[in-house]
């Protein structure tokens, strides 16, 4: 089963894992994140998250893009759009 998604469930559960990435999403400047087994690079010009994992050993982590609107919904639990989601 794929991974690539499981950091939402980890973020939600963790208070300040969660504001690192709501600070990342308003931050102007490029920023990267590790949480758990998962690299977040959020680019707030094209606003949108790559993840990919951490380390080669997470073989169940794909890559993909993410836009800032479909992380948000998905950090709100709304998991039904999820339009400009793409593997990369």
């Amino acid at each position: 089963m794929v991974q690539s998604l499981d950091f939402i469930r980890y973020v939600r559960s963790k208070p300040d894992e969660l504001r690192k990435v709501e600070a990342a999403l308003i931050c102007d400047t490029s920023t990267e994140l590790i949480i758990d087994r998962h690299k977040l690079t959020f680019d707030p010009e094209s606003e949108t998250v790559v993840v990919e994992r951490k380390s080669p050993e997470y073989i169940k982590i794909i890559a993909c893009r993410i836009p800032y609107n479909v992380l948000k919904r998905l950090l709100e639990n709304d998991w039904e759009d999820m339009t400009g989601f793409e593997w990369l």
